[in-house]
């Protein structure tokens, strides 16, 4: 069945949403979209052929099965407990919020997650599809050490409980620090440059030991989402192998060692969108290691991203899921658990010292 939503916010990461349903017309439909302004709202309609307003009351008169709020991140939390408050199924983008208060406000709000969806994507990547499914098969045996550069903060703290099956309620203690590095300014969210010219990048490090052994050291530039000079890297160490982007190294049963690469099928996909960010792209076709298959596009081949061929996944669970026929696509406990993490990671830097997870927090006690 359809997936009908509606969009509050207009900015960049709303109109993947768009983009999303305009691949997709047969399983989702934008059914409107909250500009913060009438001349905002024209121009988007102008841009997109999509039902803008500027009025909420106009856009719950829609009636959509879910809410989608794409807003400022400082804002998330509220517009997204306003609109739980019209009884409506709210999925909302990251981070769940900015502090530990709100948090808790957002777990009391949704019924403890049940009218409350958070958009984490970075899972559904069919990159990260194909990786778990990997370490599922157990080729590598128990991961036990991951090196991280491949996303920021909570996006970040999602993969890294996922590739070390760690629980939302796993101890650990962090250490982090911020650093700057003076770096060529490549590519903006809006246009290529070109000029030359030089910015302090920040790169965060940090260090998660987790209670019984586990450990991950993140590292990540913002740079990395868009720059050609910047490259994002993934080591997962097991008890008998590792795999590094898509190379894996394993010991068969007879403990000989073997290595190969996970094998990615890919075709150019090429719009008359003027922003370079969305110009061109690839588009994954298939994923497969060793002749099994790790990961077939869900929709076929539709021309989406990575980012949006995820949010297409987690849109069509969330539809399931109002309609009451599967589970939230990603429980707010995990959300939680990420944007807590990340809090603490950020408080690591700002102390300087080492920081201990608190698994008090009430979503951590159901």
């Amino acid at each position: 069945m359809k997936l009908r939503f509606a969009l509050v916010g207009a900015g960049w990461r709303g109109m993947y949403y768009v983009r999303v349903a305009k691949a997709l017309p047969e399983q989702f439909e934008c059914v409107g979209i909250l500009c913060r302004s009438a001349e905002k709202a024209a121009a988007v309609k102008q841009r997109w052929g999509v039902h803008t307003v500027t009025d909420a009351e106009d856009l719950r008169t829609l009636n959509p099965d879910v809410v989608v709020v794409a807003v400022s991140k400082p804002d998330i939390a509220a517009v997204a407990m306003e609109w739980m408050s019209y009884g409506f199924l709210v999925c909302s983008e990251t981070p769940a919020a900015l502090d530990r208060t709100t948090l808790e406000q957002l777990w009391t709000a949704s019924d403890h997650g049940r009218n409350l969806c958070v958009a984490e994507q970075y899972l559904r990547y069919p990159e990260n599809i194909a990786r778990t499914a990997l370490l599922k098969q157990g080729w590598i045996g128990e991961p036990q050490y991951l090196f991280l550069s491949l996303a920021h903060d909570y996006h970040a703290m999602s993969l890294m409980r996922a590739f070390l099956k760690l629980p939302c309620d796993a101890g650990y203690t962090v250490t982090a620090a911020a650093l700057s590095f003076p770096t060529v300014r490549t590519l903006t969210r809006q246009e290529a440059v070109q000029d030359g010219s030089v910015f302090d990048a920040k790169r965060t490090t940090a260090l998660f030991q987790f209670d019984g052994g586990k450990s991950a050291l993140y590292e990540f530039d913002p740079e990395q989402y868009r720059s050609p000079i910047r490259r994002n890297l993934i080591k997962i160490q097991g008890i008998s192998g590792e795999l590094i982007n898509r190379s894996v190294s394993w010991l068969d049963s007879k403990f000989q060692a073997h290595s190969a690469d996970i094998e990615t099928t890919e075709h150019l996909v090429v719009t008359d969108d003027p922003n370079p960010n969305f110009h061109q792209y690839p588009e994954v076709t298939g994923i497969s290691f060793q002749e099994a298959e790790l990961y077939r596009p869900p929709f076929g081949v539709c021309g989406l991203s990575q980012d949006e061929t995820a949010i297409a996944a987690m849109l069509r669970d969330l539809g399931a899921y109002a309609r009451g026929e599967g589970p939230v696509p990603y429980s707010l406990k995990d959300a939680l658990t990420d944007a807590d993490m990340a809090i603490d990671l950020q408080e690591a830097i700002r102390k300087g010292t080492a920081v201990s997870a608190d698994k008090t927090l009430p979503w951590y006690l159901e």
